[in-house]
């Protein structure tokens, strides 16, 4: 019984260690993909992906992203559609976040 509480305060001690990484919010306007990624963490980090938006004729666009956000501060990235007879309709991403 010892052993199994010790190891559950070792396991509980390590997980109090990680951080949970900022997860990056878009918002899909008619004619351009807004990326947010606050960082609410005590480490600075860097951010980099793609970003994909589905077009109302059927295409997806995609765009990079990269970007260091330090401690305590938040970006904002517009994506602008390439055909202005165009519109987006849906968008998402695969962008990663890690300390630095």
């Amino acid at each position: 019984m010892k052993k199994l509480l010790l190891v559950a305060l070792f396991i509980f001690s390590l997980s109090s260690y990680a951080q949970i990484m900022p997860r990056p919010y878009l918002n899909v306007f008619s004619n351009n993909i807004q990326v947010q990624v606050y960082n609410n963490t005590d480490d600075d980090i860097r951010c980099s992906g793609f970003v994909y938006g589905r077009t109302q004729t059927g295409f997806t666009e995609s765009h990079y992203y990269s970007d260091v956000i330090y401690k305590g501060m938040r970006s904002y990235r517009n994506f602008y559609i390439r055909n202005f007879n165009n519109r987006y309709l849906s968008g998402y991403h695969n962008i990663f976040c890690n300390s630095y």
